[in-house]
């Protein structure tokens, strides 16, 4: 993780903007999967001040899955 930081310095100092996909592909699965975790958990903890962020668990999402498709 150290080295993915330091690899990303230079860019954030010279004001470019960086994407998360571009760390993500570098991490190794498991890291890959434990932010993920994390991150989902985080928005599901904090949904009444995420809701602009559609997590599997929220009501909008239940909702939308016992919804028939016509």
């Amino acid at each position: 993780m150290q080295a993915l930081l330091e690899g990303a310095r230079p860019a954030a100092v010279a004001g470019e903007q960086l994407k998360v996909a571009d760390f993500m592909g570098k991490l190794p699965e498991p890291k890959r999967a434990l932010v993920h975790a994390r991150l989902l958990d985080y928005v599901q903890t904090n949904q009444n001040h995420l809701d602009m962020y559609l997590v599997p668990s929220s009501a909008i999402m239940k909702k939308m899955e016992d919804t028939q498709l016509m």
